[in-house]
């Protein structure tokens, strides 16, 4: 197999040349796949908060921004059990928007009513993919409720629900949370009371319980039609009447956005240390730190962020190919990274196998930055590593 990095156009329109990388897999890889460790860096889940609605993880990690999938995507998919076995789909999340936290998933099964499952239970939360790791008939004797709406009236519902799952958890703010399902349409204010726009979407990432961004569709500044703003909901204030940002309109309108053309750069790790820094979440004596590196009180460049290279994109796709098709390696296959994106191309041998390799790359770099050109043409020369 090829593994190469081309010349591209960065996302800011600088030129950049990629070291180009050629090799075959070898046993060192393999085993590097097999370890355990490296394989929980795919599957990382922290413990949850101790205490629901006091915020989630304190640190944000852009590497985990791959992981990060949005609401309408996860909408309505369905949710299997350890053993793979279907137990309901999903119908909506319980968020803590200022703690940045993912609280539970409201899933719907046989019967009625949905069962609120925590985030901490999901140890798979790919749109193709969602697993919990409990089983069908623990998940069955879940209690029920009408819907996201009903259980935030009741905070006591809620702490009896996760706790049925997990171990007992206190909701210290009720008031913060929202149900993602509710935020979708809900309109953003400024400091001043001007609307800014309606949340778009809310992009999470489930298995380490971390809200990431809202997605901001804004009524105001330049091509607005075109454009989706990325906020940080820790500077988002949660108010009964609504979402207000904790800045100014203009502030808003010098905040990074992704065109909705190719809405895919919002996994990119730049992006992220990007929209937090402009909110100043990466600097200051009480604020969140990037990669466990907080950056000095009134620091005025933007922090470095240890950001995976082309050449380590494709040598993390190409494992994860490898860790998921049972060692077997279609030798006639490329992969080829350019700015946290992934072309696949060559020959395979089966629709499925076609579908399986793309469905791997994209569990490293997020769905729609993976260009899927593989063509099936039968029988395909294979090695066993």
């Amino acid at each position: 197999m090829k593994i190469k990095s081309l010349p591209a156009r960065g996302w800011l329109g600088t030129n950049k040349v990629h070291d180009t990388l050629h090799c075959l897999l070898t046993a060192t890889l393999l085993s590097l796949v097999a370890s355990a460790s490296w394989a929980a860096d795919i599957t990382f889940r922290p413990n949850p908060p101790p205490s629901l609605g006091q915020g989630g993880p304190e640190t944000f990690d852009p590497s985990r921004l791959s992981m990060g999938r949005g609401f309408k995507v996860l909408l309505g998919k369905k949710v299997k059990d350890a053993q793979e076995v279907a137990v309901g789909k999903i119908e909506d999340f319980v968020v803590d928007i200022e703690g940045g936290a993912v609280l539970g998933v409201l899933v719907s099964g046989s019967g009625k009513g949905e069962a609120m499952v925590p985030a901490s239970s999901f140890q798979s939360a790919l749109e193709f993919q969602m697993q919990i790791r409990e089983t069908r008939a623990v998940f069955a004797k879940a209690s029920r409720v009408p819907g996201a709406q009903a259980l935030l009236q009741n905070p006591e519902a809620i702490k009896a629900a996760l706790a049925y799952f997990t171990s007992p958890q206190t909701v210290a703010n009720p008031a913060r949370l929202r149900s993602a399902g509710t935020l979708v349409g809900t309109a953003l204010t400024c400091d001043s009371g001007e609307v800014l726009g309606k949340v778009h979407d809310v992009f999470l990432d489930l298995t380490a319980a971390r809200l990431f961004y809202l997605v901001v569709e804004p009524v105001v500044g330049p091509e607005a039609g075109s454009r989706l703003y990325l906020v940080p909901p820790a500077s988002v204030a949660v108010q009964p009447q609504g979402l207000t940002l904790r800045a100014s309109a203009t502030h808003f309108l010098a905040g990074r956005y992704i065109n909705r053309e190719f809405p895919t750069d919002i996994v990119m790790s730049d992006v992220g240390v990007a929209v937090y820094g402009h909110y100043g979440l990466l600097s200051g004596g009480n604020s969140r730190t990037v990669a466990g590196s907080a950056v000095a009180a009134g620091a005025t460049k933007t922090p470095e962020v240890a950001v995976r290279s082309d050449h380590d994109l494709s040598k993390d796709v190409l494992t994860e190919i490898i860790r998921n098709n049972d060692a077997m390696v279609v030798m006639s296959i490329k992969v080829v990274s350019q700015n946290g994106r992934v072309i696949l191309s060559g020959a395979v041998k089966s629709e499925a196998e076609r579908a399986n390799i793309a469905a791997a790359a994209c569990r490293v770099v997020g769905t729609g930055n993976v260009d899927n050109r593989l063509e099936v043409k039968g029988k395909v020369r294979t090695a066993s590593l």
